[in-house]
């Protein structure tokens, strides 16, 4: 009898999807990061939403308020069920550092990538996807954004934060 892998295809393991989301977003914080400048991504958090699935017409601020906790300023509404990536990729440029990149554009298309498809492996395929403009209160960064990201079992915070 044939030994069941505990890797996908794209690397990720099975037993631990957070440490996966957090490994694929440690590479990508080092590709949009500088000396002088240092960016962080972090998921959480994550609330797994058990037998209350969601219906699909609550407003997206109702989910927002579920996994921010600080004075929301604005809510944007980001990507479809396939896009999401590709938006949050644009979102993204706001925390570059001032000098540019360290890696070439298609490395960071990559790591991209690969955050996304750990993040969907962890939670499930999103279905709504928004950029949250916050006003943090007792918090140092130069740049912050914050993505709220809806599957159908979970919803979850990914917060993008830059210091120079």
């Amino acid at each position: 009898m044939k030994k069941r892998s505990n890797t996908h295809r794209n690397g990720l393991t099975r037993e631990n999807p957070r440490a996966a989301v957090a490994a694929a977003a440690r590479q990508l914080e080092k590709a949009i990061s500088a000396s002088d400048h240092s960016v962080s991504i972090l998921l959480d958090p994550v609330v797994a939403l058990g037998e209350h699935r969601l219906p699909h017409r609550i407003p997206v601020a109702d989910h927002v308020r579920r996994v921010v906790s600080d004075p929301v300023v604005s809510v944007r509404a980001i990507g479809t069920r396939c896009s999401w990536a590709d938006d949050f990729r644009s979102v993204l440029g706001a925390v570059y550092p001032p000098g540019g990149l360290t890696e070439d554009e298609d490395a960071v298309d990559s790591h991209v990538q690969a955050l996304a498809n750990a993040i969907e492996s962890f939670i499930g395929a999103v279905r709504v996807a928004a950029q949250v403009d916050t006003r943090p209160e007792s918090y140092y960064a130069n740049k912050w954004t914050e993505i709220v990201l809806v599957s159908s079992t979970h919803i979850a915070r990914l917060a993008l934060t830059a210091t120079d």
